[in-house]
């Protein structure tokens, strides 16, 4: 039972008081529903955890709450507008993670547009690298979706705790390309993808999820408010200045997460949304080479291609992108070329501080040594003068 319903059944609250709430909650986002009616004084903090502590006792008395046919095992994620539970499906006897929306009954109509259109989304991909949706539906207003359940964790949290080789970095990255690359050829671009979207099973093998930002209409602009959908580091420099995008946006993005797991970092980080964003479209990544020397000059070239600010300097499909990594792999020629001009820009924007400052004084040394210089031939023509006298 939903949080308000509960609330509700107790007394505690009037129905006016949870839809006042609820037109809140819709301006505070990321604030949970008990946060707000604490906030609104309908409502004491010792009420909320009572709630609160009802639900997770139920959890771990019984192993399960119940929502729909589903059994609810335990919360395993949750993002920017979603919840993901373990849950148990009694009829398929088998495990599933069921998704809902964060806000709940708060959700906004734009919120819920885009969670169903995740939903329509994942449902038309069948790949073996994509995670596969199997049921859609709607339980006491609640708005859910059933998916695979992947015994694993985000590629993100993996290699903050766990090692991989650059071969299979290279070998992961591949088939995550692969991936995007079935998705293109189905209309679907992305347009959020990231370590943190991308789950690892025990095997290894790398499920892209989360395509609740994803664009199928060719001719469909980035947002129809103008509004920068994403996360500012994976940006692509086209869809951070909110133009019209294609597949390539995600190209840049493949190129964010190979240069993440190789460097430790994405290309930008900033102090703030703003700071990353200007730099994505603005400043030239750092080579990787100046990171972390185990990374050779061809892969380097080959995740610089990604990130080139120009869509038309990029691989044009993931199929030119999985050719060239594969090709490393082989030990076989590729098609992206490193640049030595690219160090050297690097270099001297740097350094821009300590050149201007040379230039200064290359200027002041030279003005001095021309007016010492005409000084002596002042002097050596009026000595002349007074000699000829």
């Amino acid at each position: 039972m939903l949080f308000g319903q509960i609330a509700l059944k107790k007394e505690w609250i009037t129905s006016q008081q949870l839809e006042h709430a609820l037109d809140v909650q819709k301006k505070k986002r990321g604030w949970l529903i008990g946060e707000i009616l604490c906030f609104l004084n309908y409502m004491e903090e010792s009420q909320v955890q009572e709630i609160l502590g009802e639900q997770n006792f139920a959890v771990e008395k019984t192993g399960h709450v119940q929502f729909g046919r589903y059994r609810i095992i335990g919360e395993i994620g949750r993002g920017g507008m979603g919840r993901v539970f373990k849950a148990h499906d009694p009829q398929l006897d088998r495990e599933v993670a069921l998704k809902v929306l964060r806000y709940g009954e708060g959700a906004s109509d734009k919120d819920i547009e885009r969670f169903l259109r995740e939903a329509k989304t994942t449902a038309k991909l069948r790949h073996p690298n994509i995670v596969a949706l199997y049921d859609i539906g709607n339980e006491d207003d609640q708005n859910f979706f059933i998916m695979d359940f992947i015994s694993g964790v985000s590629l993100k949290r993996f290699v903050q705790n766990y090692s991989l080789t650059i071969s299979q970095i290279v070998s992961i990255m591949i088939k995550v390309a692969e991936a995007i690359g079935y998705a293109h050829s189905c209309g679907v671009i992305h347009r959020d993808l990231k370590p943190s979207n991308i789950m690892l099973t025990e095997n290894r093998e790398p499920k892209v999820m989360d395509f609740g930002l994803a664009k199928i209409s060719a001719h469909e602009s980035i947002s129809k408010t103008g509004d920068v959908l994403g996360t500012p580091a994976y940006m692509s420099p086209e869809q951070a200045k909110s133009e019209i995008i294609d597949k390539r946006t995600d190209i840049y993005s493949l190129g964010v997460t190979l240069y993440e797991l190789l460097g430790g970092r994405p290309p930008f980080v900033g102090s703030s949304y703003l700071d990353v964003l200007y730099q994505v479209v603005h400043h030239e990544p750092t080579p990787l080479r100046s990171l972390t020397s185990q990374v050779s000059p061809i892969l380097d070239a080959i995740c610089l291609k990604c990130l080139e600010k120009n869509p038309r300097k990029r691989y044009q499909d993931a199929a030119e992108l999985i050719a060239d990594l594969q090709n490393f792999l082989d030990n076989k020629p590729v098609l992206a070329k490193l640049s030595k001009w690219r160090y050297v820009k690097k270099f001297l924007y740097s350094k821009k501080t300590l050149l201007v400052m040379i230039f200064l004084l290359m200027v002041v040394v030279i003005g001095l040594a021309i007016t010492v210089i005409r000084q002596r031939e002042m002097i050596t023509y009026y000595q002349q003068m007074i000699k000829e006298k």
